[in-house]
């Protein structure tokens, strides 16, 4: 399953939403995640999306939009998962 989401908070994936993403991330266990920035010059580097480092090495900024790719054994808890992480995004991650 994969996604492409457009960061909406003014800062962007700087630590503070990067720590509650990977948060969130790692209630999964079973469930691999892969992020990457899409730039209109080239796609970033795929990054583990339980890796607070991995994901502020994306310097994601404001408007970014991010190709979120998540895989396990079980559907609905990848469901559920995306859709999380849809909310965090589409909430600003509590920052406005």
């Amino acid at each position: 399953m994969e996604k492409n989401i457009e960061l909406k908070n003014r800062l962007g994936l700087h630590a503070r939403p990067a720590a509650l993403f990977v948060r969130l991330t790692n209630q999964y266990k079973q469930i691999k995640i892969k992020v990457r920035v899409l730039r209109s010059e080239e796609e970033s580097e795929e990054v583990d999306g339980k890796s607070i480092m991995g994901l502020m090495m994306l310097a994601a900024e404001a408007g970014s939009r991010l190709l979120v790719k998540i895989s396990g054994d079980k559907d609905k808890e990848e469901e559920e998962l995306m859709t999380r992480i849809e909310e965090l995004i589409a909430g600003k991650f509590g920052e406005e």
